[in-house]
């Protein structure tokens, strides 16, 4: 049989199988179960961008999917400002941050750069605990209100659809950013630094790139964070989910666009079916 016929068939079934679940979801644990796994499909793909592809690995990506949750979060709830607003500032907070995490992380490598970004992960952690009002110290931020897109709430499996549809271009998008010339920068960074800075490439500058995409991908998945569960707090941002996290991407296949996907179903159903 053509595998080209196969992958056809397989994604057909996929997005079926995506488009209907929230008829078939036999209570709303299940459905909000597929929702976070949606959205940590997006944070892994965030984090896959930075260590499968650019070749650098993070273990403080938590902090990041937290400035995006709490951007959301303090603008929407305690300034009421629209979803579009919120979702900007998650987009713009964690560029920022990954941009000023990421110039002087990338000029360390190996065992040295996951000690910087765990500390770095650890700091934002401690904003968020001695936040006061704004962050709303070790009680969070509860009450955020539900997405709302051409004048409608969405709720439930219009919260589903919303996140699958964004992980689904996400991970279209860097299925495309392989084919680019950024894209093969990554990669040749990650297979051999010397050999891609003799070939003209700039190891500081598209490391830095891939640190600052990687924030606002793991960003826009912390918004919708917020905004599915209507509540943040430190506790859900800890290290150990920045481990967690990691173990995604690696058991899926690090470097692979459909690795994190795999890797985050796994690691999300296997508890559950152990459980029956």
């Amino acid at each position: 049989m053509n595998p080209s016929i196969v992958k056809i068939g397989f994604l057909v079934v996929l997005l079926l199988g995506l488009a209907l679940f929230p008829m078939f979801a036999a209570n709303d644990y299940y459905l909000h179960m597929a929702q976070m796994i949606g959205i940590t499909i997006i944070v892994t793909q965030g984090l896959n961008l930075l260590s499968g592809f650019a070749g650098q690995i993070s273990l403080g990506h938590a902090g990041l999917y937290a400035i995006g949750a709490y951007a959301a979060a303090i603008l929407t709830t305690n300034y009421e400002m629209p979803f579009i607003a919120g979702l900007a500032a998650s987009i713009i907070c964690s560029a920022i941050v990954g941009l000023l995490i990421g110039i002087p992380a990338l000029r360390v490598k190996g065992h040295y750069l996951a000690m910087v970004t765990i500390g770095a992960g650890i700091i934002i952690e401690k904003v968020m605990h001695e936040g006061g009002d704004l962050t709303g110290g070790f009680a969070g931020i509860s009450g955020i209100p539900s997405p709302e897109m051409f004048g409608y709430s969405l709720t439930g499996a219009g919260i589903y659809y919303m996140i699958f549809v964004s992980a689904g271009v996400i991970t279209l998008l860097l299925w495309n950013l392989t084919r680019t010339r950024p894209g093969r920068a990554f990669l040749a960074l990650r297979d051999s630094e010397t050999a891609a800075e003799a070939m003209g490439i700039s190891r500081y500058r598209y490391k830095l790139i891939a640190f600052v995409l990687s924030a606002v991908i793991t960003g826009i998945g912390g918004n919708m964070y917020a905004h599915t569960n209507n509540y943040v707090s430190p506790d859900s941002f800890t290290s150990h989910l920045s481990i967690f996290l990691i173990a995604m991407v690696i058991l899926g296949g690090m470097g692979t666009v459909i690795g994190p996907i795999i890797g985050t179903v796994l690691l999300y159903i296997l508890p559950e079916v152990l459980r029956l």
